[in-house]
């Protein structure tokens, strides 16, 4: 558009319409350009700032429609009002179905022109304004949408969180797993939006124990296998809980899969190797080191040491040897006592 005037396109293979056309539209204001086939068209469409185009059908080598067809596909925001010398129902009904604002029959009167442009004009504008609602309504909802999702995400970890805090053997288990897991995933190159959704992964992997017996979580002593069967229920619990409020499946995949073992023993899958999730991976061996390292009701904290020697012996078994090695060297050089891997700040997911 230039000096705030709209601009129309009049294509028609004869000139002597063009011109005429052209005319009425310019005493009305409006900023036209001509062309004679649908190629020339086409190229001044392509400059953009054209809110309308008046297209004869019958033109040598593309017609009218082929015109008609390729505005739609590639300026969409370009009005289409059809020409024609022939009057044919069936190809204004055609012209209507595939996109035109309207269909007019040649000569057209002065008048009827005037009156069909700025019909298909105000048609454009109702319909820019009903996309650009549209497209406001999707962001607003899909806004309202995160907002609720955080919300509930807030709302289950500070559930985990309660979960926890009954039990003195378990508090602070998962601000811990978490911690060692978004350690071990920034030492293996994974990008912020991952460090962030391992983090809240670890904060909520023993969410679904929500489901089991407090009884059996505390339980002294050795879990019977019938037992043992129920407490396994939490991974899968856990990501039913997760799935309708995360937006990346990644993350109740992860709480799923969390007890996963490298060499296929674990549950509730038995998933091999890397068909077991990267952050589930991650998980298993941060876990694993925290739950050996705490006091738990069946038996007392393992030393750094024996912690460790454990987690060499599993390497291959229940854990990723890669993972489980950079573990192991993140303990070695003291990476785990830089207070930003322990600092339990709540993790936020977009």
């Amino acid at each position: 558009m230039t000096d705030g005037k709209v601009r129309i396109l009049v294509v028609d293979d004869e000139a002597p319409v063009r011109e005429v056309t052209a005319r009425i539209l310019r005493k009305q204001g409006y900023e036209v350009e001509t062309a004679a086939d649908a190629g020339a068209a086409l190229e001044l469409l392509a400059g953009q700032g054209f809110a309308l185009a008046l297209v004869d059908i019958r033109m040598p080598g593309d017609s009218g429609l082929e015109v008609l067809d390729d505005v739609q596909r590639s300026f969409p925001a370009v009005a289409v009002v059809m020409t024609t010398a022939v009057s044919d129902v069936h190809t204004a009904v055609d012209c209507l179905r595939r996109g035109a604002s309207d269909y007019l029959v040649k000569p057209v009167a002065t008048e009827v022109l005037e009156v069909m442009v700025e019909r298909a004009l105000q048609k454009r504008q109702m319909r820019l304004e009903l996309e650009g609602y549209r497209e406001h309504l999707e962001k607003t909802v899909e806004e309202q949408t995160r907002r609720v999702r955080h919300l509930y995400l807030g709302t289950i970890q500070a559930l985990a969180l309660s979960l926890e805090a009954k039990d003195p053997y378990t508090r602070g288990h998962s601000e811990r797993v978490a911690a060692l897991a978004r350690g071990v995933a920034r030492r293996l190159g994974l990008g912020e939006g991952d460090l962030t959704l391992v983090e809240v992964a670890g904060r909520l992997h023993d969410i679904g124990k929500i489901g089991v017996e407090e009884a059996l979580l505390r339980k002294p002593g050795p879990l019977t296998a019938e037992e043992f069967e129920e407490v396994k229920q939490h991974t899968s619990l856990g990501a039913q809980i997760l799935r309708p409020i995360v937006a990346d499946s990644r993350l109740s995949e992860a709480v799923l899969h969390h007890h996963e073992n490298w060499n296929g023993t674990g549950y509730p899958l038995h998933l091999v190797g890397e068909d077991i999730p990267l952050l589930a991976r991650i998980l298993r061996v941060c876990d694993l080191y925290e739950a050996l390292a705490s006091n738990r009701s069946y038996r007392p904290a393992r030393t750094r040491e024996e912690a460790r020697a454990i987690m060499e012996e599993e390497s291959g078994r229940a854990l990723d040897p890669g993972i489980a090695k950079v573990f192991s060297s993140l303990l070695g050089d003291g990476s785990f006592e830089d207070p930003d891997l322990r600092v339990p700040a709540p993790a936020r997911l977009d």
